[in-house]
């Protein structure tokens, strides 16, 4: 009974490690959330996604350059209805603009006629200005000549609901869990009406401002939206239904069908982003296609078939984001990542699975370590926890190379050597407590050397002595 109570003692503390840090992942609280958000971002830096040029997804770069020929942002409205145009004659699949037009062209002639009438100016001119061409009318046109896609932006202040041009079919219960906004800034009716396709640029950030993820389908209220990815895809493949479907042991989602793609996703609705290195060949300045002094029709041609997005990348305007490879890039770009990853496969996924499979390797492999303490040198136990650890983190990195699988080795690797180090230092520390006992009995009785033999090997210490055959 003593012997199991010993050995219960000794191996109290590493048991103690493995139950805190089973509760503590069951809690998930934000430090252990990000430990893990860290490890998929190095993940990823790594082994990031090998951009393909052949990809059928490009950006129309309202970029640096192109404000310098072409004039300050914002553009009016004709300009980019120019823009829409042309893309539409070099046969895009699909046009979308990652801008939320929500107000009217400022430079619009009624919006002059308005100020001159304010003005007491002559009515003779006042009429003139509302018979010139109207900008915003001219963009409407453009987007109902092709297969385009306008944005909304989810908001916290309730406003007008935006036009959701989509049908949704559900397979079980998938909206249950869905990201959830109150609100949206869309863009003006007329466009809605015009475009086939309106989608959300809502691109949450984690707390440390890297954007990991994106939602291919959320709930405004209790309205099913589509992202702006989602939606470009379903009009870039004439489909008018996009299926939802339910995760097999649980709510929420599984997978997001749009025509022939399908797109793993979250309970949440959110996809896992696998990104690229921002690269050139990605973009095309929107100067290429409008200046009539350049020669756009390679930059045309390059676009035919493809989903374009339209989307602002000048230094200062527009949205940006920091990816998990440490870059910054305008939001319209990973958008553009997503498509790719929709299109083209490699996506990551975090199964359902995935919690519960790193809690119980770190209470096997805990729980074997205790077990295994007094039987193995503590080198050699340390030895083999260092290795266990590493070959964990080795096939959590396998899995995601391989199989774009995201598997948490902080938990399980970290868990195994704290527990480790809690029973070598229970360990070493009955060993000196030991030690101690020992010095204080004997020192006024033995020989200092005989009592530093006897700390070294307290088994020796028995009732009777020993019996030895000696020559003097």
């Amino acid at each position: 009974m003593r012997r199991l109570w010993r050995r219960l003692a000794l191996a109290l503390p590493g048991l103690l490690v493995l139950a805190g840090l089973t509760a503590l992942r069951l809690a998930d609280p934000a430090p252990v959330a990000a430990l893990r958000l860290q490890g998929f971002d190095l993940f990823q830096r790594l082994a990031p996604r090998v951009y393909d040029p052949e990809a059928p997804v490009r950006v129309v770069a309202i970029d640096d350059d192109s404000l310098r020929r072409l004039g300050q942002w914002p553009w009016p409205r004709d300009r980019l209805a120019q823009l829409v145009d042309r893309l539409g004659r070099a046969g895009a699949a699909a046009v979308a603009l990652d801008l939320v037009l929500a107000e009217p062209d400022r430079s619009a002639p009624a919006r002059i006629a308005e100020l001159l009438a304010g003005r007491a100016a002559p009515a003779e001119l006042a009429q003139l200005a509302r018979d010139l061409p109207d900008p915003d009318r001219d963009l409407a046109r453009a987007l109902e000549r092709v297969p385009s896609v306008v944005a909304f932006a989810p908001a916290d202040t309730p406003g007008r609901m935006p036009l959701i041009k989509a049908s949704f079919a559900e397979i079980g219960p998938a909206r249950q869990g869905l990201g959830r906004f109150a609100a949206a800034v869309p863009s003006l009716p007329e466009f809605e009406a015009a475009a086939a396709g309106n989608g959300s640029i809502g691109a949450p950030a984690g707390r440390d401002e890297v954007l990991r993820r994106l939602p291919a389908v959320a709930l405004l209220g209790d309205a099913l939206i589509p992202s702006l990815a989602v939606e470009a895809l379903r009009v870039a493949q004439g489909t008018g239904t996009v299926t939802l479907r339910a995760a097999p042991d649980g709510p929420g989602l599984d997978a997001v069908r749009v025509g022939d793609a399908i797109l793993p996703v979250a309970p949440d609705g959110q996809v896992w982003l696998r990104f690229t290195a921002d690269v050139p060949a990605r973009q095309v300045p929107a100067w290429q296609l409008l200046e009539p002094a350049s020669d756009g029709a390679d930059s045309a041609a390059a676009l035919r078939g493809r989903i374009v997005l339209i989307g602002v990348t000048a230094t200062g305007f527009g949205d940006t984001v920091l990816t998990p490879l440490r870059d910054r890039i305008a939001g319209v770009t990973a958008h553009a990542e997503a498509l790719e990853q929709i299109l083209l496969g490699g996506s990551l996924t975090r199964p359902p699975w995935a919690a519960a499979a790193e809690i119980g390797l770190l209470l096997a492999l805990g729980l074997a370590l205790v077990a295994s303490w007094r039987r193995l040198p503590a080198i050699v136990s340390g030895g083999l926890a260092v290795l266990a650890a590493a070959a964990i983190a080795a096939g959590a990195f396998l899995a995601y190379r391989q199989a774009g699988l995201l598997l948490d080795p902080t938990l399980p690797a970290l868990g195994l050597l704290l527990t480790h180090g809690a029973v070598a230092a229970s360990a070493q520390w009955r060993v000196e407590r030991e030690r101690r006992t020992i010095r204080a009995a004997f020192a006024q009785y033995l020989a200092p050397s005989l009592v530093a033999r006897l700390t070294e090997h307290p088994e020796r210490l028995r009732l009777g002595g020993e019996w030895r055959e000696m020559s003097f």
